[in-house]
């Protein structure tokens, strides 16, 4: 087979291109002589598709003429309509669908006859079209296994049907003005059969015949540094995540080329080519008008390139090596420099992978003094939830346990924007749709997570131990105690009606950082206890105790116990601090008359200490206050008795300090005691 390669370096269509006229002479063929062909047989198109069909396979392997194979292919291309199969009986479809595919597989194997290449970007085109079509028709579907059955491996070599598909999208093609073409037609009818094929087990089964040396070989090559970016396809992305997403050590293969993992990824690996990928696009867009886009297929492309780079490495990045070996990369560098790009698609997607990321060790030791400002000031002016969820989740565990982090935060005016962001949402309760709430109720928690991470370095350790905070940082932390904000943290502990999965989580965080807020040594107590909601017409205590009693209304499952459990805890906790910090021991003992003993909390086998002493210590204080309960909580006599000899001697104290509290006459002691927690 000869033909001439043209040198033509055209940019690359999506994923969704129409090819169908892309052929100036696709609605005519020719013969040997030169003579035109009818597009269409006649004869062939007033028969059924049944009988057309069967007439076509005979022809087909019986015609040597590679013009009657042309003319035969489009002929076939416009049977293949929803109401042309509408009118097949479904016994015969199978064999009606197996034939055409028989004819499809055969027409790509090169032919003996010398022609120019022109004629096979028809006739390739024309099949390829044929198979597309294949892939989405609705009447179709339930026989697209047998569109996946050609995928199998036949092992004949050269004349695999993924072999022949591999030929047809090879990286010189995409220079060829004919061929580039059929190589898009490739792409398309992956991405048909990747999206539309629900079968779990079929789609295992499709994924299993990708995984070949030639294919992934032939795939990666468009990543190579030296490929202009407008040349990828964004249908590579998606065979990618489609032939990896359940194989980790193709992920690892992929990354690492068999390379220690404790090593920076090698240049060959796919972490280093797709962060090439994802600078060089922006450089090409960088200096392109973002409002240009609905006339500018070219930008739309290549933002379509990053976009699709950014979703490959989430899912290719699958552990903490992984992870790592992308930050020590420059891999944050890269996404930030991106993002800098004015599209809200790309800069949702790049913060999605940092926010992945966000947990790497390696990040210690990246270089953040820059990334880490323009990140804050991107979250504070971006207007999309989705970007400030994504990047006040990577705030949050990027202070986490990193001091020099927290240091370049602070000095950015973290914990100020951590405010705005907070104060500028409305209350929960007053936002009707539930995924836009949810999505609040996880920005809100982030902001509170990372303000936490801050408040850690001012209290003072077990050994005295603290960090003085500046003048600064004691006025923007102390903007978390003004009345308005806490009012809103307060609605958020209480609100009722509305079915959020991020509310137990929010819930439990906010609990903490009233914990950690009254236990900074700068912040000021007083006022705390003083501002009331105006829906309850509670302070802080009621509202706490409206947490607490609403977790024990929320469903048992695996998922939210362990969170469950902490919010009790820190509840206790908190009614502690504030008795001890805010001298509200009378208040909480008023409150107590709303919830249910706590001292029905300590009967298992998995409480721990600290919250069996807070929780002895918080009830012996309200006994302290409203002795009249102690009637009530007798019942629980024989376990505190049993806890007087607790080999923690502060439980034993606490216990015994309660005890005594306890009425001399308990007839009704132990009757019931046996209570069970969740």
């Amino acid at each position: 087979m000869s033909y001439h390669q043209g040198d033509d370096r055209m940019s690359m269509l999506s994923v969704n291109t129409t090819m169908t006229n892309q052929f100036p002479d696709s609605q005519r063929c020719y013969s040997s002589n030169g003579s035109t062909c009818e597009n269409v047989n006649p004869e062939m198109m007033q028969m059924n598709i049944t009988q057309a069909a069967e007439q076509a396979i005979r022809l087909w392997f019986n015609t040597p003429d590679p013009m009657q194979r042309l003319h035969m292919a489009k002929t076939i291309r416009t049977w293949i309509r929803q109401d042309k199969f509408a009118q097949v009986d479904q016994a015969n479809m199978p064999n009606c669908v197996q034939q055409i595919l028989n004819i499809i597989y055969d027409g790509l194997k090169p032919q003996p006859v010398q022609l120019p290449i022109s004629y096979y970007a028809q006739l390739w085109y024309n099949l390829l079209d044929i198979l597309r079509r294949f892939t989405f028709l609705p009447i179709i579907s339930p026989y697209i296994h047998q569109v996946v059955q050609m995928f199998c491996p036949r092992e004949n070599g050269p004349q695999d049907f993924r072999e022949l598909i591999c030929n047809l999208i090879s990286l010189n093609w995409q220079k060829d003005p004919h061929m580039k073409h059929c190589a898009n037609q490739v792409f398309q009818i992956f991405n048909c059969i990747i999206m539309g094929v629900k079968n779990e087990k079929l789609r295992t089964e499709f994924a299993q015949h990708l995984k070949f040396e030639k294919l992934v070989g032939t795939l990666s090559e468009y990543f190579n540094p030296q490929v202009h970016p407008g040349m990828i396809n964004p249908a590579i992305f998606i065979i990618f995540r489609f032939i990896i997403s359940k194989d980790t050590r193709l992920k690892d293969y992929f990354i690492w080329n068999n390379n220690p993992h404790d090593q920076p990824p090698p240049p060959t690996g796919l972490i280093i080519k797709l962060n090439a990928v994802m600078i060089g696009s922006y450089r090409l867009i960088a200096g392109q008008n973002p409002e240009t886009l609905p006339q500018n297929p070219e930008l739309a492309h290549l933002i379509q390139v990053i976009i699709r780079t950014f979703d490959l490495l989430g899912l290719l990045l699958h552990d903490s090596d992984a992870i790592d070996g992308f930050v020590r990369s420059d891999g944050v560098g890269a996404i930030t420099t991106v993002v800098q790009y004015p599209n809200n698609d790309l800069i949702r997607a790049g913060c999605k992978l940092l926010l992945q990321v966000s947990d790497a060790k390696a990040l210690a030791k990246t270089p953040l003094e820059n990334i880490l400002p323009f990140l804050l000031r991107l979250i504070e002016i971006h207007p999309d939830d989705e970007v400030i969820y994504s990047g006040t989740g990577f705030l949050s565990n990027v202070v986490a346990h990193k001091q020099h982090v927290k240091d370049i935060a602070i000095r950015s005016n973290a914990i100020f924007l951590l405010h705005t962001i907070i104060s500028k949402y409305p209350r929960l309760d007053e936002l009707t749709d539930a995924p836009k709430r949810n999505r609040v109720c996880e920005i809100i928690c982030n902001c509170l997570r990372t303000l936490n991470n801050f408040l850690m370095m001012w209290i003072p350790t077990p050994n005295g131990e603290t960090k003085t905070a500046g003048p600064n940082e004691k006025q923007q932390v102390c903007k978390f105690i003004e009345i308005d904000i806490l009012k809103k943290l307060m609605s958020c502990l209480s609100c009722e009606g509305m079915d959020t999965p991020g509310l137990l989580e929010l819930r439990s965080t906010i609990l903490r950082s009233f914990i950690l807020l009254l236990r900074t040594p700068f912040v000021p107590k007083d006022g705390v206890l003083n501002v009331i909601d105006e829906n309850r017409k509670e302070n802080l205590i009621g509202h706490i105790c409206a947490a607490y009693s609403w977790v024990f209304r929320q469903p048992n499952n695996t998922r939210t116990q362990s969170t469950k459990q902490q919010l009790v805890e820190r509840t206790i906790s908190l009614l502690l601090v504030l008795m001890e910090q805010c001298g509200a021991e009378k208040e909480v003992a008023q409150y107590s008359y709303s919830i249910d003993c706590p001292l029905n909390l300590l009967n298992g086998n998995q409480v721990k200490p600290t919250f069996i002493h807070n929780v002895l210590v918080v009830c012996d204080k309200i006994l302290e206050h409203c002795p009249t309960r102690a009637d009530i909580w007798t019942i629980d006599r024989p376990m505190l008795e049993g806890l007087t000899n607790h080999r923690n001697s502060d439980i034993a104290k606490a216990a015994n300090s309660l005890l005594s509290r306890f009425p001399e006459n308990d007839l009704l002691a132990g009757i019931f005691s046996n209570r069970e927690y969740f």
